[in-house]
């Protein structure tokens, strides 16, 4: 879930769809710290409005401007997204900004859902998209054919081992490694991932100490 301090400025700015504006509106209305702060914004975007130049924008920076728009809340992972999957920075908020999209999320179990898309020449053969899991999913078992590299969004991945990756963490495994994990309780988990190769059909090994 967005912090709706994070829409605060945007608010003050006139940049927010309805939608998100009415967030604000009713957090503001029942929250006077988050009103005090909305008012702090507000008179920052006035001081830069008075002291902007009248001059408007050129196309390219207005361009610049709007692309940067297109991935939203997960701007700061673009770069990162467009390194992942091989596209250019434009294409990777463009893959980012499907998150807000719930028409694009496809169901894959329990808690789980999928958004697959195309990638870059370097991911040829390779499964690409976002795995979605709700609070304290659990993502099966399952073994690696090829390489994985997993880049977290939101929320945290539990691994089995114990290790916990949060948003700008990359878990990368290796060929013939399996494992399975878990979201975090707090809030959706939202990952970024390129598998060449995955099965499912292996057996967990067991824990109780049978031979």
């Amino acid at each position: 879930m967005t912090d709706v301090r994070e829409l605060l400025p945007l608010y003050a700015l006139g940049l927010l769809e309805p939608a998100e504006a009415g967030i604000v509106e009713r957090a503001v209305a029942r929250d006077a710290e988050l009103a005090a702060e909305l008012r702090a914004y507000d008179r920052a975007a006035d001081s830069l409005l008075a002291v902007a130049p009248t001059a408007r924008p050129s196309a390219a920076v207005r361009e610049r401007l709007i692309a940067s728009l297109a991935a939203g809340r997960f701007e700061r992972f673009a770069a990162g997204i467009a390194e992942l999957y091989d596209v250019a920075i434009d294409r990777a908020r463009e893959i980012l900004g499907l998150l807000d999209d719930p028409a694009e999320r496809k169901p894959a179990f329990p808690g789980a859902s999928l958004l697959h898309f195309a990638a870059g020449p370097a991911c040829a053969g390779a499964d690409t998209g976002f795995v979605i899991l709700a609070p304290g999913a659990r993502f099966p078992w399952h073994q690696h054919d090829g390489d994985e590299k997993v880049l977290c969004l939101q929320g945290t991945i539990i691994d089995d081992d114990g290790t916990v990756y949060g948003p700008g963490d990359i878990q990368v495994k290796a060929p013939g490694t399996a494992h399975e994990f878990q979201a975090g309780p707090d809030e959706e988990l939202i990952f970024a991932a390129r598998v060449f190769g995955v099965r499912f059909d292996g057996a967990k090994p067991s824990t109780d100490g049978a031979i």
